[in-house]
């Protein structure tokens, strides 16, 4: 891993004062970190419990639970808290993940579903126009550049999506100057914008109609926006804790392993599985010095084996040599018997030979002999080596890439239960309390406008209006900062879903950001490749070189079900092997230069008898056959019976036969010119004999009788005989092949008991390797991954964006709401306190009138009539004139 120069590059900025930089001190930090890990691998609950901090904890493998009281174990096993977390939020999970095979290739039902807003989402990643989230990751995995200043330009492209946020800091600002307004007279004397009104005015009939009505509209648009955001909030809820149900279900499926649906072994388990099979075949460990000593004492059926196939094999070659052929258009039926029919023109036979072996391949020595071959070839020596150092290698390769999801995937969620659950309250309080204060605001706003409206005062009074907008102005706060901040969130979501599934979670991105992820072995990246990307392979042996390794187990599987198979067949086998030794003997014996006569070129003779007829003197039944040993038998005529057929008894007699004749047959006479002179029919067949004469002729050498040496190292001769010694090559080679097979049935029987001790030292090797090649497949690991974005990307993101939007839309027609309720009570404010100050303005200008006329007057009577005929609006000329005059005064 250090010849990479990004890892130099790290180990230089990481290593200690006065170390040297570069090569070595990366390979001493990974040594370092290598004795760390391994030294703090933890499997059982009480050394979880001798971790007490929250990093030794999650470093040695364990889970640290901090919502557990501190006087009690903190730091937990796996297994334990995997299957509370998945028990805790599966059961709150409103559409539970459905079982997945370890091995499908398929996708499930689920993953098919597509919301609604995935159009809006779509529409959110082309406002940003490109990958920032990528450009944002890519910057701070690069060593040399600065991820901080990365961050803040990132945090400055979420600026257009954070307006609602600025527009919760603005609405504040203007409430507190709205409050100023309110509590202090002064600000409405002197702001030109919200300036008090010089006299008391009444409100027009359209203008409280306009006001009725959108208040009326606009209030029933924020009912159903709460209504909404009920429904909405119960949405993020249930996306919520779907996603936290698979994350949980995921990290028990792959650390604890599942039983059925999917059938998944387990990290944890599989790392165990590993070690023991490591600790089992530990070259210098008591079982392999034993295992080694059985099969070095189960030498003979090796031996025994190898020479009877060598025998066999022999003898199928010769047979098959001489079979190919005619000899003076004469075939060795002998051959064809012993090895089969090997003539291209007619259908192929099986021969004794054949019989033996399959019955022989079927045997319980074929068997013992697979199983000896397999263990001695990979369970020893430097074959021996390679398994137990890819054994190693996994395993570190496994617990990395454990290390790598427990760290960065599965500690920000498992073991938050308590967090989950308190978070969730305060989410679904903070919007209860907010939708619960908008109906209370709307409510306050109706009671004051109808307060204004029945009101019989002369002034009514504006504390309802402001009581109305104050509680208005507080929830438009809380509106636009969840929506802001919801809306803000939902970008970064959006294109980090983008990121994990085009870019991370794939072949190159394993490559890329292994080292942001910890994936910092080889191993590790091709399990992630395998087991997490949607090209994998979901074989998690062949990604840890255990397919090829682990070979083994299924050769000796197969030779020890053939064993199986070949005890059940029991004597039944071993007859039927016997029976075709018996009958390749037999043949041998009687039939071991049986030749017969097959003309290829010359026309038929006359008597159909002459047609296979063979080499012997006398007459001789056809040989039985292996198949059909009890069908009917023809005969096959010799060479007295012959020549009495070429021109009839007494004209001609065989050199090699026994009946006597005027002219001899041997393979020079009669002449060509004698043969030539004869009918067609006597001519052919006198052209047969002589062929007959020729392969019978002693010291000819046409036949092959090689001859092999049955032992090592099975030197093999090639020579050539005439037929009697054929004969006698045909005899041998039979013989050596039924000694070879008599002494492996009797090695085979020897050897039993050497066997059965030999299974039982291989049992806890072949169950562990059997278990590690068939309970691996993870392919389920990529569904559930899937699942996972698809809860996070598919449910919870357009989840809070449609809370976002709908939260948004309140806060717009909150504004118009707070607008109403602001002008209803700036209107019923200032009427009163001008009218009520005109009044003792009014008041006091009168009585100072009184004493200047000294008495009451006719103004005094005057103004007393106005105040009468005006009402309570007291809005006529004369007093408005008084007010000018007071104001003046």
């Amino acid at each position: 891993r250090c010849f990479d120069p990004a890892r130099q590059r790290r180990a230089r900025r990481y290593a200690p004062p006065g170390t040297r930089a570069g090569m070595r001190s990366c390979l001493l930090a990974t040594a370092a970190a290598q004795v760390t890990r391994i030294g703090l691998r933890i499997t059982s609950a009480d050394e979880c419990a001798q971790l007490t901090t929250a990093d030794e904890c999650w470093a040695g493998g364990c889970i640290f639970d901090a919502a557990v009281p501190a006087e009690e174990t903190q730091c937990l096993t796996y297994a334990a808290k995997l299957r509370e977390a998945r028990e805790y939020y599966c059961e709150r999970a409103a559409d539970p993940p459905e079982p997945v095979a370890a091995d499908q290739r398929e996708p499930p039902p689920s993953a098919a579903i597509v919301t609604s807003a995935e159009a809006a989402l779509a529409r959110v990643r082309g406002w940003r126009q490109g990958q920032a989230f990528r450009t944002l990751a890519e910057r701070c995995s690069d060593e040399e550049d600065d991820c901080q200043d990365a961050i803040q330009q990132y945090i400055i492209g979420l600026a257009p999506f954070m307006i609602p946020v600025m527009l919760a800091a603005g609405t504040a600002l203007l409430y507190w100057i709205c409050c100023c307004v309110a509590c202090c007279r002064c600000c409405r004397r002197r702001f030109m914008c919200c300036r008090e009104r010089p006299y008391p005015r009444a409100s027009k009939s359209w203008q409280r109609k306009g006001a009725a009505v959108f208040y009326i509209l606009f209030g029933l648009g924020m009912m159903g926006g709460c209504l909404a955001m009920y429904i909405v909030g119960g949405n993020v809820a249930s996306g919520a804790s779907n996603l936290f149900c698979r994350v949980a279900l995921m990290a028990d499926e792959v650390i604890n392993g599942s039983p059925q649906a999917p059938d998944f072994l387990g990290i944890d388990q599989t790392t165990l599985t590993m070690q023991n099979l490591t600790r089992t075949m530990d070259r210098d460990g008591e079982r392999m010095d034993r295992l080694r000593q059985q099969l070095s004492e189960t030498q003979t059926i090796r031996n025994s084996f190898a020479n009877f196939m060598v025998a066999t094999s022999h003898l199928t070659e010769v047979m098959h040599v001489n079979g190919f052929q005619t000899f003076e258009n004469h075939k060795c039926t002998i051959c064809e018997l012993a090895a089969g029919n090997n003539l291209t023109d007619r259908e192929a036979q099986s021969g004794a030979v054949d019989v033996v072996v399959e019955e022989m391949l079927d045997s319980p020595a074929h068997a013992m002999d697979g199983v000896r071959n397999t263990s001695v070839e990979r369970l020893n020596g430097a074959a021996l080596a390679v398994i137990t150092s890819t054994l190693y290698t996994a395993e570190d390769s496994l617990e990395t890439f454990r290390t790598a999801i427990s760290r960065h995937f599965l500690r920000p969620f498992i073991g938050t239960q308590d967090d989950f659950g308190t978070l969730e309250t305060w989410r679904n309080l903070a919007f209860i309390f907010v939708a619960t204060w908008a109906l209370l605001c709307l409510i306050m706003g109706g009671v004051a406008l109808i307060f204004a409206k029945q009101s019989r005062a002369k002034y009514p009074s504006s504390k309802p209006a402001c009581c109305a907008w104050c509680c208005a102005f507080l929830f438009l706060i809380a509106s636009s900062a969840l929506g802001g901040a919801m809306l803000s969130a939902v970008v970064p979501l959006t294109e980090m879903c983008q990121f994990w599934e085009t870019d991370v979670t794939t072949a190159e991105g394993y490559i890329r950001y292994s080292s942001e992820m910890g994936l910092n072995s080889p191993g590790s990246i091709a399990v992630a490749q395998t087991c997490l990307s949607a090209n994998g392979t979901g074989v998690l042996g062949e990604a840890l070189g255990l397919v090829e390794a682990l070979r083994f187990q299924s050769e000796i599987d197969a030779s020890a079900a053939e064993l199986g198979a070949a005890a059940l067949r029991g004597a039944n086998a071993t007859q039927a092997l016997l029976d075709a030794l018996d009958y390749l003997d037999m043949i041998s014996t009687q039939y071991p230069g049986l030749f017969q006569l097959v003309p290829s070129e010359l026309n038929p003779t006359g008597d159909t008898r002459m047609i296979g007829s063979s080499l012997e003197v006398d007459d001789v039944l056809e040989p039985p056959s292996i198949t059909a040993p009890n069908a009917n038998r023809t005969t096959i005529f010799g060479l007295d019976t012959f020549v009495d057929l070429i021109a009839g008894p007494g004209r001609y007699r065989f050199q090699s036969g026994l009946k006597d004749g005027t002219l001899l047959i041997n393979s020079t006479s009669p002449s060509d010119e004698h043969i030539n002179a004869q009918p067609t029919v006597v001519r052919n067949a006198l052209i047969y004999a002589r062929q007959k004469e020729a392969l019978l002729e002693p010291g000819v050498e046409r036949f092959r009788c090689d001859t092999v040496q049955l032992a090592p190292p099975y030197r093999r001769q090639e020579r050539s005989c005439d037929l009697n010694g054929f004969k006698r090559s045909v005899r041998q080679l039979v013989e050596d092949v039924l000694d070879t097979t008599r002494k492996l049935l009797d090695d085979e029987a020897a050897s039993s008991s050497e066997f059965d001790a030999i299974f039982a030292d291989l049992d806890p090797i072949l169950q562990n390797a059997r278990i590690l090649l068939s309970k691996t497949a993870c392919r389920f690991m990529w569904w559930r991954w899937k699942g996972v974005l698809q809860s996070l990307c598919s449910e919870v993101t357009p989840s809070i964006l449609e809370a976002g939007v709908v939260w948004l839309t309140m806060t717009g027609m909150g504004y118009v709401i707070i607008f109403i309720e602001y002008k209803v009570w700036r209107h019923l404010r200032d009427n009163r306190v001008v009218g009520l100050e005109q009044e003792r303005y009014a008041k006091k200008f009168g009585t100072m009138r009184k004493f200047q006329n000294g008495g009451h007057g006719e103004d005094e009577h005057a103004l007393e009539d106005h105040h009468g005929h005006n009402g309570h609006n007291g809005h006529n000329g004369e007093q408005l004139a008084l007010a000018h005059h007071a104001h003046k005064e």
